[in-house]
């Protein structure tokens, strides 16, 4: 289960969420990895996703952080702590192109048949 965490300084490291983690009272097992998200232009923060052991570890990580609050610029922000939004569309290999067929000769021209008047003398 994935938990996401915004807010974070934009200077933090993956390695420096693991230590405020650990403070903030979460156990390192709990925590199978963090992602720091890139930063926005005129952001302060950046975000970050928790991947956690279970849905119930992540229940109890978002309990505990929800209403840390860390100093940005020296003031103090909340975290916004919340479960991670599920991937728009699951990873998949792209299918390979078709190959190129070959080109295909032009159809001959067709020209109307024409056909010649039959004499009357032939019609009896």
């Amino acid at each position: 289960t994935d938990v996401y965490v915004g807010e974070v300084p934009n200077n933090w490291t993956a390695s420096y969420m693991y230590k405020f983690l650990t403070q903030a009272g979460i156990e390192r097992n709990v925590i199978h990895s963090v992602k720091l998200l890139s930063q926005r232009p005129g952001r302060v923060g950046v975000g970050a996703i928790l991947h956690i052991v279970s849905a119930e570890a992540a229940d109890r990580v978002m309990e505990q952080l929800t209403g840390q609050e860390i100093l940005v610029r020296g003031k103090p922000r909340p975290l916004k702590v919340r479960l991670a939004d599920a991937p728009k569309e699951p990873w998949m290999e792209p299918e390979p192109p078709e190959p190129p067929q070959p080109p295909q000769p032009p159809a001959p021209e067709r020209r109307p048949s024409i056909t010649a008047p039959v004499p009357l003398s032939q019609l009896q």
